[in-house]
C-alpha cells in the first residue's frame, strides 16, 4: 500500500525523496523482488544462484523497508515489516550454508564443511546492510531478531570491533578485537564506545555522522542515487541513514539532543527509549515473582540469575534476554532468581 500525498508531505523524513519518486521506486522495488523469486523458482538449492537470488530478495526487501521509513511510515507499521526482512536474511544464510556445503562434497580436497555466515565483511555492501539489519533491530526493540541475527554472525565474532562491540553491549559475547575490517568511519564509531563520558561519547557519534557518507561512495547500489533517476521516475534512493550510530547512543544511553544530522534517525531512537521504558515497567509488574526460567527462554525479570548446571554461572540479564544454555550431560538447564540483588547495576 502507497501512502497519501498528504501522508507523505506531513511524514517524509528526508528531503531528497520527493512522492513521485517514492511512488516509482516503491513499484520498482516490488517487480525487481518479484523477478528475483520467479528466477528463484528455477534454482536448485544448493548452488550458486539459488544463494543469489535470495541474497538479492533480502537486499531489495532491506531497502524497500528504508525506502518506507524514509517517506515517513508510522515506526510501529514498520516494526511488523521488518521480521520479514530477518527472514530473509535467515533464508539467505541458510541457502548459502547448503551451497557450502555441496562445494565442500565437491571438492573434499579443500577440507570439510565449516560454519561461515552468509555476509562477507570485507565486501562493503555486504557489511553495511548487515550492520543496519543490526541495528534497526536494536532500535526496535526486536530481541528476537536481535538474536537470530547474531546467532547467524557467531562465525565472525572476533573479526570486527564494531560488531564484536554491539554484540557484547546485547549482552552475548565480550569483545576480543578493536579495529574494524574496513576501517573508517566505522572506527571512528567504535572510539564512541570506548569513551568515558557522554559529552565525548556524542562527540565522536557526531564526527562519525559527519564522515558516514562521503565514506560510502563506493556503495555499489545506493551512493548518490537521489541523482539518478530513471526514466520510469524510480532511482536506487531508499534515504541515507547511519542506523548504527543512532544504536550506540541508545545502547549507551546517552543525550542526543546535540546530534543534528540528517543521517541520524532521531525518531527511531525515541521510540527506542519510549520503549524500554514501557518494558521495565511492564517486566516489573509482571515477573517479580517469577524466580525460574528455562534455557531458551526470555529473562522475565532484570537482575542476576545463576544455574546449577555450571559453577560460578551468576550473571546480570536484562529483561526480554534469552536465557543461555550449556552444553554437557547436565540435562535441562534452569536458571534461578539469585538471592543476591546487590551489585545490580543499569542495563540500557
Amino acid at each position: 500500500m502507497i501512502m497519501s500525498p498528504e501522508e507523505f508531505k506531513a511524514h517524509r523524513r528526508q528531503k531528497f525523496l520527493s512522492y513521485e519518486m517514492y511512488c516509482a521506486t516503491k513499484r520498482n522495488q516490488h517487480e525487481l523482488i518479484a523477478t528475483s523469486r520467479r528466477n528463484l523458482s528455477r534454482c536448485q538449492l544448493g548452488t550458486e544462484d539459488h544463494t543469489g537470488e535470495l541474497r538479492m530478495i533480502f537486499a531489495e526487501k532491506l531497502w524497500l523497508w528504508l525506502l518506507e521509513y524514509t517517506a515517513g511510515a508510522p515506526i510501529e507499521e514498520i516494526s511488523r515489516a521488518f521480521v520479514d526482512v530477518v527472514a530473509d536474511f535467515v533464508n539467505w544464510n541458510e541457502s548459502f550454508q547448503a551451497f557450502a556445503i555441496s562445494l565442500s562434497a565437491e571438492f573434499p580436497e579443500d577440507g570439510p564443511y565449516e560454519y561461515a555466515a552468509a555476509p562477507d565483511f570485507e565486501n562493503l555492501a555486504d557489511y553495511q546492510a548487515t550492520l543496519q539489519l543490526l541495528s534497526i533491530a536494536i532500535l526496535l526493540r526486536d530481541r528476537m531478531s536481535v538474536n537470530c541475527i547474531i546467532s547467524i554472525l557467531r562465525s565472525h565474532v572476533g573479526t570486527d570491533a564494531l560488531f564484536d562491540e554491539l554484540i557484547e553491549i546485547c549482552g552475548t559475547r565480550d569483545s576480543t578485537v578493536n579495529e574494524c575490517i574496513l576501517g573508517e568511519p566505522y572506527d571512528t564509531l567504535v572510539s564512541a564506545l570506548w569513551q568515558e563520558d557522554d559529552i565525548h561519547i556524542a562527540k565522536y557519534v557526531s564526527s562519525y555522522l559527519t564522515a558516514w557518507y562521503p565514506a560510502m561512495s563506493a556503495h555499489p547500489r545506493w551512493y548518490n542515487g537521489h541523482l539518478r533517476l530513471s526514466d520510469n521516475g524510480y532511482a536506487p534512493y531508499y534515504g541515507y541513514w547511519a542506523f548504527e550510530a543512532a544504536a550506540v547512543m541508545f545502547l549507551l544511553d546517552v543525550d542526543d539532543d546535540g546530534i543534528d544530522n540528517i543521517v541520524y534517525p532521531d525518531d527511531l531512537v525515541s521510540y527506542a527509549k519510549i520503549s524500554r521504558i514501557r518494558e521495565r515497567e511492564i517486566g516489573g509488574k509482571q515477573s517479580r515473582e517469577v524466580n525460574r526460567v528455562l534455557a531458551g527462554d526470555m529473562c522475565p525479570r532484570e537482575g542476576f540469575w545463576e544455574t546449577p548446571a555450571k559453577v560460578g554461572s551468576r550473571k546480570q540479564f536484562k529483561f526480554g534476554e534469552i536465557m543461555p544454555a550449556y552444553g554437557g550431560d547436565y540435562g535441562v538447564v534452569i536458571w534461578q532468581w539469585s538471592l543476591s540483588q546487590d551489585d545490580i547495576t543499569e542495563i540500557p
